[in-house]
């Protein structure tokens, strides 16, 4: 008899913990969500983020979703990721990594800037300083999603020649043009240099400097510079239409 009270008592007991606890956690404001964090946002609005998260200020912080608040902000074209700390009782820290635009396609008269993985993060008029690409056709594009061109290994090798291009100690910001299956850089008005689709892009990047810098130095300021064939660069001191 004694064994079973002991056991009711110790149930009555472990039931009075629970049912407190429950009351303190989902029955009082201990552990509702007062602060919402936002950290290593710059493209993004705080107000947009939050929204964004779907997380809200009064609710239980047990109930936020950390993997449903990542996948909430991966779906916002300028969020790449993001890392979720609950910081217990009532704040929610938001750590945002976001897309880094790298180049602006021209279309019509507007613009779409994209990112490193051909995610389109915004279409409008060309207000960044950032590199441009012309001669790029594509079908369609929506934000958020990786463009669908026509050419893609062209546009890639052109991103990987851009980084290249980011990487060195270049001071200028060259214009970009597709065509004829052609890489063309445009250094100024008269000097020009073309890569070809962009196979062997790094290789012929490094043959480029060599050459722009030795004509630099001798002072020459217009021409061409094709890598476009195997083996060392030509130089052209002429660049016309029947190039």
């Amino acid at each position: 008899m004694k064994r079973i009270l002991k056991i009711l008592l110790n149930s009555l007991i472990v039931a009075f913990v629970v049912g407190l606890v429950y009351l303190i956690v989902f029955r009082t404001s201990l552990f509702t969500v007062k602060n919402i964090i936002v950290n290593g946002h710059v493209e993004v609005a705080y107000e947009e983020i939050v929204n964004s998260a779907g997380i809200d200020i009064g609710q239980n912080i047990f109930s936020v979703n950390s993997k449903a608040v990542i996948q909430n902000l991966q779906g916002h074209s300028w969020i790449g990721d993001a890392v979720v700390r609950k910081e217990y009782p009532n704040t929610v820290n938001l750590e945002i990594i976001e897309r880094k635009p790298l180049v602006v396609l021209e279309y019509a008269s507007n613009y779409l800037v994209l990112d490193r993985e051909l995610i389109v993060l915004e279409a409008g008029a060309n207000e960044r300083e950032l590199y441009i690409i012309n001669g790029i056709a594509f079908q369609n594009f929506s934000i958020g999603n990786e463009i669908d061109v026509d050419d893609e290994y062209i546009l890639r090798n052109t991103i990987d020649l851009i980084e290249l291009i980011e990487k060195s100690h270049m001071s200028f910001m060259p214009m970009i043009n597709v065509g004829d299956d052609s890489i063309e850089l445009k250094i100024s008005e008269r000097m020009f240099a073309k890569f070809g689709s962009g196979e062997d892009i790094e290789k012929k990047f490094n043959n480029f400097l060599d050459v722009y810098e030795d004509l630099t130095k001798n002072g020459t300021d217009s021409g061409l510079i094709d890598l476009r064939f195997k083996g060392s660069p030509i130089f052209k001191p002429v660049y016309g239409e029947e190039e």
